[in-house]
C-alpha cells in the first residue's frame, strides 16, 4: 500500500504551487499539529486522504461506545463466523 501512496522521485513541495503548499502546511499545523513536510513524499491524493481523515476525526469524532459503520459490519460478520475481506483491490502501475 505504501507504494501507492508515495511519489517516485518527486515530492509534494515540487508538485504544489508555493501559495497552495503554504496554505496546506499552515492548515495541517493548525488542525493536526504536523507540517506538510512530513508528507513530502506522498502523492497529492494521499495528502488529500490525510486531510480528509484529519477533518473527520476532529470535527466528527465517534462518540464513546460508537463504532464506525465498516467496523460494525466486520465485527458482525466475524461474530457470525463469516470470512471478512476487503472489496477493493490495490494495484500499482
Amino acid at each position: 500500500m505504501a507504494d501507492a501512496m508515495v511519489t517516485k522521485g518527486d515530492n509534494i513541495k515540487n508538485i504544489l504551487p508555493d501559495t497552495l503548499y503554504t496554505k496546506v502546511d499552515e492548515w495541517l499545523k493548525r488542525e493536526a499539529n504536523i507540517g506538510l513536510a512530513m508528507l513530502n513524499s506522498f502523492k497529492p491524493i494521499s495528502v488529500m486522504t490525510v486531510l480528509m481523515a484529519t477533518t473527520q476525526q476532529k470535527y466528527f469524532p465517534n462518540k464513546p461506545g460508537e463504532t464506525q459503520l465498516d467496523t460494525y459490519f466486520q465485527n458482525m460478520g466475524t461474530s457470525h463466523g463469516k470470512q471478512v475481506f476487503g472489496l477493493e483491490t490495490y494495484r500499482t502501475k
